[in-house]
C-alpha cells in the first residue's frame, strides 16, 4: 500500500508538475451558523492547463475540518474518473493534510472521509498530498 509523506510547507506560487503529472488543488468554505460547506478543486497539468475544475456545496457539515476534507475527495473523485492517475494533491488546510499523511484514522468524525480518501489515493499514483499556504488579499 502506499505510504503518505507527511506534509510539507511549500511556496505560496503555483509550480508545475513533472511531465506526465497533474495537480490537484482543493478548497473548502464552511458556514458555521448553517452548517453549509462550499467545495472547490482545480486539476492543471505541467503546463498550466486547466484540466478540471468544479465546484459544490453540502449541507450539514459539522465543522471547518471536515469540509476540508470534503474537499480534498471532492477533487479525487472526478479526477480519477477522468484517468489522470498521477498527481500532486495540495491543499491549505494543514491539519487535514497531516491527518491523511500520517493515517491518522482516529475516531474523528471524518475518519471515513480519510478512509476513503486513501483507498482512491491506492488506485493511482498520487504521489504526496502537500500543504500549501494561500494568501488571503
Amino acid at each position: 500500500m502506499y505510504s503518505y509523506p507527511q506534509a510539507k510547507l511549500m511556496n505560496q506560487v503555483w509550480r508545475p508538475t513533472l511531465a506526465g503529472m497533474v495537480k490537484l488543488n482543493s478548497n473548502a468554505a464552511f458556514n458555521s451558523m448553517t452548517d453549509v460547506a462550499s467545495l472547490g478543486m482545480v486539476l492543471r497539468d505541467e503546463q498550466e492547463t486547466v484540466l478540471l475544475i468544479a465546484t459544490g456545496s453540502i449541507n450539514f457539515v459539522p465543522s471547518s475540518l471536515y469540509a476540508e476534507v470534503l474537499a480534498i475527495l471532492f477533487g479525487l473523485k472526478p479526477t480519477l474518473e477522468n484517468s489522470f492517475l498521477k498527481m500532486i494533491v495540495e491543499s491549505d488546510a494543514l491539519v487535514a493534510i497531516d491527518m491523511i499523511g500520517k493515517g491518522d484514522l482516529r475516531l474523528w468524525e471524518g475518519g471515513c472521509l480519510l478512509h476513503d480518501i486513501h483507498d482512491l489515493a491506492a488506485t493511482c499514483a498520487v504521489s504526496s498530498f502537500n500543504f500549501i499556504m494561500r494568501e488571503m488579499f
